[in-house]
């Protein structure tokens, strides 16, 4: 997936999540524990997941081939 396509989906998502953020107040949203995490914080996490699946199965398609 190419930057420009993440920075498409990303923007999409942003817009989504200010839309729902919006049905909730501050307040009720963090009474159930509903809060957005920051970008800076969530997509460090996602590339460590989607370098661990990659070495797993690079792993399993090593072992079993």
């Amino acid at each position: 997936m190419g930057a420009v396509a993440v920075h498409s989906i990303e923007e999409c998502r942003q817009e989504e999540q200010m839309r729902l953020d919006g049905l909730k107040t501050a307040a009720e949203r963090s009474k159930c524990g509903q809060f957005a995490t920051p970008p800076a914080i969530a997509l460090p996490f996602r590339q460590v997941s989607i370098d661990n699946i990659f070495f797993r199965d690079t792993l399993i398609s090593e072992s079993t081939g």
